[in-house]
């Protein structure tokens, strides 16, 4: 069997506060091979964000830390690397070189005093050794590999002088310049129209292709990993509550709260007698990080929870399917308190 690229296991990052230790991952446990696109969904506050950070070792500049676990990378040249107890030389040079991230927003990840060509270029020159004449010139390739026109052009100009759409691209060139292994995408089209989140969507879908790199896509919208993802772990409150493929996820979802998120998104084929009811929400919040229940975290909010053990005892990941990799922590998936399918759940028209 092939390494992953990416092995996550039961991993806890926390943040100290007045208060007490907030836990932004509570035993998150993924793994990502090459080639494929895993999306992390789940509302804000989940911990998708938190994952990713602890991936390029960047929860310490947050004040966290992480407490418990394993990120195991296998590296270009074959070798595999603890990610969370590595040297901090080992995780600058794997960072933005051997994994790379496009942040949520553009507009405050770009230097706004620094030219988009110069952004791009030092990359390349820290990673790769290059000169400086030679880095403009993989910068330029880069921008041009990414759909912006005039590239040469566009390596003077400065952030605010783009638009949204230009702006992601720049950020998307960026994370490529140095042709990383896996690329982490943090909500990328999340303040982008419709029109430019689908050119993006193929940007990324052809690049993948191209390259050859792994793709860990964080998003909240179950309709864009549909588009995009081979795999889905869903998040809630810290953890991984479901795994399945795209294609399991949508049929057959097991947990409660995923068939909850699936209920939520917006059908324009719903029948003409629904077309007037209101869309499905999810009563309730997420429970406070320093006042978790004692037993499942989705309890409060679930209709099929009971006292014991729902409220009494913290689920584990139970397979779903062992040929297709579907787990899920839920303590009455087998019952069906998900629902009935996908489809059905959705409102599809008949």
């Amino acid at each position: 069997m092939t390494q992953a690229l990416l092995d996550i296991h039961d991993l806890w990052v926390g943040f100290s506060s007045e208060a007490g230790t907030i836990h932004g991952t509570r035993g998150v446990s993924l793994s990502v091979d090459t080639g494929e696109t895993l999306a992390l969904v789940g509302e804000s506050g989940s911990g998708k964000s938190v994952t990713a950070l602890a991936i390029l070792g960047l929860v310490e500049h947050g004040g966290g830390r992480i407490e418990r676990g394993t990120l195991m990378f296998r590296r270009r040249d074959g070798a595999t690397v603890d990610l969370a107890t590595a040297a901090a030389r080992t995780r600058r040079a794997i960072r933005g070189n051997e994994i790379a991230m496009v942040f949520q927003e553009p507009m405050t990840s770009l230097n706004p005093v620094l030219q988009i060509g110069e952004q791009i270029a030092e990359a390349v020159r820290l990673h790769q050794g290059l000169g400086h004449r030679a880095a403009r010139g993989v910068a330029e390739e880069t921008l041009a590999r990414v759909g912006i026109p005039e590239p040469r052009k566009r390596l003077t100009s400065y952030p605010h002088l783009l638009s949204g759409g230009m702006r992601q691209r720049v950020m998307i060139a960026m994370a490529l310049s140095c042709q990383p292994s896996l690329l982490i995408m943090d909500e990328p089209t999340t303040a982008l129209d419709v029109t430019i989140q689908a050119q993006i969507l193929d940007l990324v879908r052809d690049l993948q292709s191209e390259i050859g790199m792994a793709v860990l896509f964080i998003t909240h919208d179950l309709s864009v990993v549909a588009e995009v993802a081979d795999g889905v772990v869903v998040m809630y409150a810290g953890q991984a509550v479901e795994e399945a493929t795209v294609e399991d996820l949508y049929a057959n979802p097991r947990h409660p709260y995923t068939a909850a998120l699936l209920r939520s998104i917006p059908r324009l084929d719903r029948r003409a007698d629904a077309t007037r009811a209101p869309l499905s929400a999810i009563p309730g919040v997420v429970p406070h990080p320093l006042a978790m229940p004692p037993g499942c975290a989705f309890a409060p909010r679930c209709d099929g929870a009971v006292p014991d053990p729902c409220e009494r005892t913290r689920p584990s990941a139970e397979p779903v399917n062992s040929s297709t990799g579907h787990t899920v922590r839920c303590f009455r998936w087998c019952d069906g308190v998900a629902g009935t399918t996908a489809q059905a759940q959705l409102g599809a028209a008949e």
